[in-house]
């Protein structure tokens, strides 16, 4: 999207000269004291925020079996882990070398055994916890990423982010440009990471909560193309600045014979079986996904609507 003059001369300058100062001022304070702060500040303010609502549409329209206390504790904790990310960012590094993230060994191994066999690693995942952590524990296990992501509509904001982000990460940018980086990475035998839990209007409508969504089957194809080993990767929060990093590996669905029918509907299945996994790692860790997505086609509706609340009420997000 073009950017105004008023934008490019005053706008982006105050932002990102806002952002270096919040960081400075966060990177004084220890990565406990930072991460604590943070999610004391969003736990408190984000739930009175409209964009709220669409988290609370999300939820009745994914856990209408849950009553409206445990959506609102469930946006509660959605806001606190944000505002530990956020304020956590400056501190990102330290928390890795200072042996804060718990990874286990015998599943590097399992990726170590995918790189002697001369496979491209492809890493999937959700916006789950602290996501910026997988990375850069991926790097420092010798499997640095290339990483596909959005750029952030202030370029100023853009390059802080990617300089934050460790020169060990390549960022491809979404779109037919870093497509052909992605394509690259993948046929030279490298290790590509995605975040597939956002809505794509590219996509295929595949079940994820019980109701279908938009979802990029790009991963699947990926695999079967370039014969990548897949991984679904996973960020547990156990504390303030504090983690769990998991990765799973996944094989791909095998088409039934050699039609073009065959390999369509294997990438399908595939698919879905991702959206399965990242659904059940949403459902353990309720309070750590990014609710505020546009999920759905009827995430964008009103809340509350009667029709999506249910008629019995509970006291705890787990029952």
């Amino acid at each position: 999207m073009k950017r105004t003059a008023l934008q490019r001369w005053l706008i982006d300058p105050l932002e990102y000269a806002l952002l270096r100062t919040l960081f400075g001022l966060l990177g004084l304070l220890s990565p406990v004291q930072a991460s604590n702060l943070g999610g004391w500040v969003a736990r408190t303010l984000g739930p009175r925020l409209p964009v709220s609502n669409r988290a609370r549409r999300n939820l009745a329209l994914a856990l209408p079996e849950l009553g409206a206390s445990e959506h609102e504790a469930i946006v509660r904790a959605m806001w606190d882990n944000l505002g530990r990310v956020f304020a956590e960012m400056p501190h990102l590094d330290a928390i890795i070398a200072s042996g804060r993230v718990t990874v286990d060994a015998d599943q590097v191994a399992q990726m170590q055994a995918a790189k002697d066999a001369g496979q491209a690693i492809l890493f999937v995942g959700a916006h789950l916890s602290n996501f910026e952590v997988c990375g850069r524990v991926a790097a420092r296990y010798g499997f640095p990423q290339a990483v596909i992501y959005r750029r952030a509509n202030n370029p100023l904001v853009d390059d802080f982010f990617r300089q934050l982000r460790g020169a060990e990460q390549v960022l491809l940018p979404k779109g037919a440009e870093g497509f052909r980086d992605v394509r690259k990475v993948l046929a030279d035998g490298g290790n590509l990471g995605m975040l597939i839990d956002q809505k794509l209007n590219e996509g295929a409508a595949i079940p994820f909560f019980g109701r279908d969504a938009m979802t990029t089957t790009a991963p699947a194809q990926m695999a079967a193309r370039y014969k990548a080993a897949l991984f679904v990767g996973r960020v547990m929060r156990l504390g303030p600045a504090r983690y769990r990093v998991t990765s799973e590996r996944i094989a791909p669905v095998e088409p039934a014979e050699a039609s073009a029918k065959a390999r369509r509907e294997a990438v399908q299945a595939t698919t879905v079986m991702l959206n399965g996994i990242i659904e059940q790692h949403i459902r353990e860790q309720l309070g750590e996904w990014f609710w505020l997505h546009r999920r759905w086609p009827d995430s964008k509706g009103p809340w509350p609507d009667p029709s999506l609340t249910p008629s019995a009420d509970h006291n705890s997000v787990n029952g």
